[in-house]
């Protein structure tokens, strides 16, 4: 556009109005990445009647008016302008303000970098923690009931299947009744064709509360196997059964260095079939 002389302001203006219509066209058809980041408004040194189109209304009011950033760089830098005062960033220089969005630009890059080492590095902190955590735990007296409370959940589960068939057959039974009772106060026409809709209606019943009840056991049966199969892959007993043993002190506390128990000292070895009470003669140095 034209930076002094006449109609000069409207041209910048007109200009910056079109730059937020096609930044917003961007952003609301999902072309985000194609908007604006910053608008620079400049020119070069000149008089105060050379720079005069910056000062005027129209200017100052499509910079305000402007969704993007409005960075100034107009005239020298002892030049100074309304469009400064209105901007969001006053610079030096035209040259200043180009240099300015760049610098900006390399220390957005930095500080994004920065932050994904760091993130990084929690992660990796956090990923040890959760697997001391995990280890710790599959270590606990917990496991040893386990397979207790699984055979208890399978009983539990085997009792409810029961109930439920119990209860569709008591249901179909008391229906069964009630069409007979029905069936001998009306007319046997009229009787026949309600107990063939009633037939079909409990047959459709029937088979539709069966198939829930056998995919209901199937889910109940599969998460259960799933839990099973997870709890033994953490069992401690599992790395019992092939030689291992866990050696443990007073208080139930698991000894994993030997400094750390005195001779004289009662522990308890913990075997896959039993344990051992043992006290200990000698303590030999890592």
């Amino acid at each position: 556009v034209r930076v002094q002389g006449e109609g000069a302001a409207r041209e910048v203006a007109q200009a910056i109005a079109l730059l937020n219509e096609f930044h917003r066209r961007a952003c609301a058809e999902g072309r985000a990445h194609e908007g604006l980041d910053a608008i620079i408004v400049g020119r070069g040194g000149g008089s105060t009647e050379d720079l005069w189109a910056f000062n005027e209304e129209e200017v100052a009011r499509a910079i305000r008016a402007s969704l993007v950033p409005v960075i100034t760089g107009v005239g020298h830098e002892t030049d100074f302008t309304i469009a400064d005062f209105a901007a969001d960033v006053r610079a030096a220089t035209p040259t200043a303000a180009a240099e300015l969005v760049a610098a900006r630009e390399d220390e957005v890059a930095a500080r994004v970098e920065g932050l994904t080492r760091d993130m990084a590095v929690a992660f990796r902190l956090r990923l040890g923690d959760a697997r001391v955590r995990v280890q710790d735990a599959a270590m606990s007296y917990g496991f040893d009931d386990v397979r207790s409370r699984l055979r208890s959940a399978t009983a539990r589960a085997g009792d409810a299947s029961s109930v439920l068939e119990r209860i569709s057959t008591q249901r179909l039974v008391r229906e069964r009744r009630r069409l007979d009772a029905l069936t001998c106060r009306l007319s046997p026409a009229s009787v026949s064709r309600r107990a063939s809709r009633t037939r079909l209606r409990l047959a459709a019943l029937r088979t539709g509360t069966e198939t829930t009840v056998r995919a209901r056991l199937e889910e109940a049966r599969s998460r259960l196997a799933v839990a099973a199969a997870a709890l033994d892959a953490l069992s401690p007993l599992a790395v019992l059964q092939r030689g291992y043993a866990l050696a443990e002190g007073e208080g139930g506390r698991l000894l994993r260095a030997a400094p750390s128990v005195a001779v004289g000292e009662r522990v308890r070895v913990r075997l896959a079939e039993g344990a051992l009470r043992c006290r200990v003669e000698e303590v030999e140095g890592v």
